[in-house]
């Protein structure tokens, strides 16, 4: 799971329960396929053209057995990886904006300062335990894509 990923609150994993009740009203079993499902999927997030393909993809992201129709859980769990995966791209995107030469390195001072500028939550001492594990180069700079994939999954 991400620890940077804004997950759905309580009230609204209830709003998008009460969605995926009224995709499922046809047959009411308690599961949509996949078509169905990238609806939902255009309704609880930022992107609203989703396909089949895309879900299909996020279902393999989160080994999903694959089957003709899935449950709520199922589109909970592909619309946290797709949360994580959005949030992992914006943190991502904001250390590459930092990194001028595209080095992909980041002094752990500008790495620490970036991640407090996107997650205000972070402290020094989460950030510092962070940086020592991912470990730094010759130069003492952080490669920050080993970084942001060391510590998002």
């Amino acid at each position: 799971m991400n620890i940077f990923a804004d997950m759905p609150t309580e009230s609204e994993i209830e709003d998008l329960y009460e969605k995926f009740c009224q995709i499922d009203k046809e047959d009411k079993k308690g599961t949509i396929d996949v078509e169905r499902m990238a609806n939902l999927m255009g309704i609880a997030t930022d992107t609203k053209e989703w396909t089949g393909d895309q879900v299909k993809k996020l279902l393999e992201d989160c080994d999903v057995t694959p089957c003709e129709e899935y449950e709520f859980e199922d589109f909970l769990q592909i619309l946290s990886v797709h949360k994580s995966q959005e949030s992992n791209e914006k943190l991502l995107k904001k250390l590459e904006e930092a990194d001028p030469d595209k080095k992909g390195y980041l002094s752990p001072e500008v790495l620490e300062e970036k991640m407090k500028e996107f997650d205000k939550s972070f402290d020094e001492e989460e950030i510092k335990f962070w940086v020592d594990d991912t470990g730094v180069n010759e130069e003492g700079e952080v490669d920050y894509n080993k970084f942001v994939k060391n510590y998002t999954k």
